[in-house]
Parts: C-alpha cells; sequence; structure tokens
C-alpha cells in the first residue's frame, strides 16, 4: 500500500512538471516580466499591443517615413524641435493683411446677432446690460468708419464696408428705442447684410489662398525637390472644430498633395499657451501614420481607421432596432 502511495505521489509530481513545462499552468508567468499570477494574460498582451500602436510602433513609423513637413499652427518651432534632424520643416502662422481687414469688418454683424439671439429666446426684453452692449457696437462702429479708408480696400469694398456700418447702426437704435426685439427682426437683419457678407468672405478666401500659392512657390523654389505628391510629405494645419469642415487651409493641401490623407488637422489647436499641443501634434502625426497601415492591409482602404472601426454593425444593428 506504502508503495502504491509513493508511485501515485511520483506520479502526480511528473504530471505537474509535464503541465509547469508545457505552459498550461498559469502560474508559470508569474515570474515573467510585466506579468504577474494574478494578470489576465490577455490584457497583458492589449497591454503590449498599444506600447506598440500608440507608442513605440507609430513613432519608429513616423521617423522612417517622413521627410517633409509643413505647419500652419501658432507654436510651430515648438512643434518642429520635436522632429528628428533629417525632416524638413516649413512654418507659416501669418495672413495676408487684407484677409484681416476683411473680418474685421464683417463680424459686428455676427456680434449683433450672438448679443441678441439669447434675447430673443428669453422673450425679446432687452435689458440694461445689453442696451449697453448695443450702446458700445455702435460707438465703435462711428469711430471706425474715418479709418476705412486707411485697410487697404478698394473704393467698391469701401463702399460695402460703410453701408454694412450703417446698416448694423440703425438695426441697433431701433431695437435700443423699442427696447424689445423679435426673431423675425434679428431674420429681417441677417437677410439685410448676407449678400454684402457672401461677398466679403469670397474676397476673404482669394486673398487668403493667393498668398497660400505664393508661400508654397517660395518654397519650391528654396527646395527645388520638394514634391507635395510624395507620400513621405505632411502637412499639420490648425482648426477649430466648429467650422473644420471646408476648412481653407485642408482644403489648399489637398488640393496641391492630391490626397487629405498627409494632412493632419489639430482641432481647436489656436491656444497659443498650451504647452501640451506640440507633443499632442506630433503623437497625432505618428497615429495618422500607423492607423494608414493598419487600414490599408487589413481593410484595403488607408483612410478606414478615420471612421469607428465598429460603426458599420453599429448602423445595421441600429437599423434593426424599433427606436424611433
Amino acid at each position: 500500500q506504502q508503495t502504491k502511495v509513493i508511485s501515485m505521489f511520483l506520479v502526480s509530481v511528473l504530471i505537474g512538471l509535464q503541465v509547469i513545462l508545457s505552459g498550461a499552468c498559469p502560474f508559470r508567468t508569474a515570474s515573467e516580466p510585466g506579468l504577474t499570477a494574478d494578470d489576465d494574460p490577455l490584457s497583458a498582451l492589449n497591454t503590449l499591443v498599444r506600447k506598440h500602436w500608440y507608442a513605440d510602433g507609430k513613432e519608429s513609423l513616423r521617423k522612417q517615413t517622413v521627410k517633409t513637413v509643413v505647419t500652419m499652427v501658432p507654436n510651430a518651432q515648438e512643434l518642429l524641435n520635436l522632429y528628428h534632424n533629417d525632416v524638413l520643416l516649413e512654418s507659416q502662422t501669418g495672413f495676408p493683411p487684407i484677409r484681416g481687414q476683411l473680418k474685421l469688418a464683417t463680424h459686428p454683424a455676427l456680434a449683433v446677432h450672438s448679443i441678441l439671439q439669447p434675447i430673443v429666446v428669453g422673450g425679446g426684453i432687452i435689458d440694461n446690460a445689453t442696451a449697453t452692449e448695443l450702446k458700445l457696437i455702435n460707438f465703435y462702429l462711428i469711430q471706425s468708419i474715418p479709418t476705412i479708408s486707411t485697410r487697404g480696400f478698394s473704393p467698391q469694398q469701401i463702399e460695402r464696408m460703410i453701408g454694412l456700418i450703417n446698416n448694423t447702426m440703425q438695426f441697433c437704435n431701433g431695437v435700443l428705442q423699442k427696447t424689445t426685439v423679435t426673431q423675425a427682426e434679428l431674420n429681417s437683419y441677417a437677410l439685410s447684410v448676407i449678400d454684402t457678407l457672401n461677398i466679403s468672405f469670397k474676397e476673404t478666401v482669394i486673398a487668403h489662398i493667393d498668398y497660400l500659392v505664393a508661400l508654397v512657390n517660395t518654397w519650391k523654389s528654396k527646395y527645388t525637390w520638394l514634391d507635395f505628391e510624395s507620400p513621405d510629405t505632411w502637412a499639420i494645419l490648425s482648426t477649430s472644430h466648429m467650422a473644420r469642415t471646408d476648412n481653407i487651409y485642408a482644403l489648399f493641401f489637398e488640393k496641391i498633395m492630391g490626397t487629405d490623407s498627409r494632412l493632419i488637422m489639430n482641432e481647436c489647436g489656436w491656444d497659443t499657451q498650451s504647452d501640451i499641443i506640440p507633443s499632442r501634434l506630433i503623437d497625432l502625426h505618428g497615429t495618422h501614420i500607423m492607423d494608414k497601415t493598419i487600414g490599408g492591409v487589413f481593410f484595403g482602404e488607408p483612410m478606414r481607421m478615420h471612421r469607428d472601426i465598429m460603426g458599420p454593425a453599429a448602423i445595421a444593428y441600429l437599423q434593426s432596432l424599433p427606436l424611433a
């Protein structure tokens, strides 16, 4: 009986050793780097994947594939300092002077709407604080009239801008006299100025794009080998979330690059005081490159990762649910 017990013990030991050596025992990995007996191995594997996807791997890809970067971000120099030395970097944050002047002249109309729309929703009664702001708008507009001819406008632009100023002052005075405003009145004011605004927007865009064309031509003269259609040339742009669609910079660089797949949009990137924007941008650049490879290899569509990977399944399932 004693011999039988010893034999059974030895068999158990041998089976245990075989399990340990084969890796079937979860405790075998307890001494492995970064993994303890209590860890979920799939979670640990996911951490390893994320390390390469979100950090090491995309940084390596960026360093190996990026040769040229042009930027249109406020704190460009901080960003340029983060790139490796063999990358050509050019940056530009200025605008043609006329662009700024045209925008300045059109903003008062939008300011009037922004001040009065909440009042309309709240009942339309002009309180003292709102009246003070409307009077201040009129004061600034009156003071601006003598300066219109000094801002680089053409005679036709000067005439339009004076008309816009007079129209806006007349509307504000009418609201101040009545001490009330309705949605219909606010809508009527908007309709009375929209044609002037649209003409100014068009002129602003033309001036801005002509400026960008001259800038790119300067870069091409400076670097005769520069090729914006090359897959190793990227553009990093700043934009706000509202409005991001049809951003001037994005449309321009998409045209000269022949694609939008090498455009990086730094959404809400106008805060020049932020010291994390440059690091976020260069990290986002690596994400773009890594995700393009994933989209191309797995889905045959380089830009696939720009949409939620589970989106099609979500759309299909939601369409089958009677939620409405």
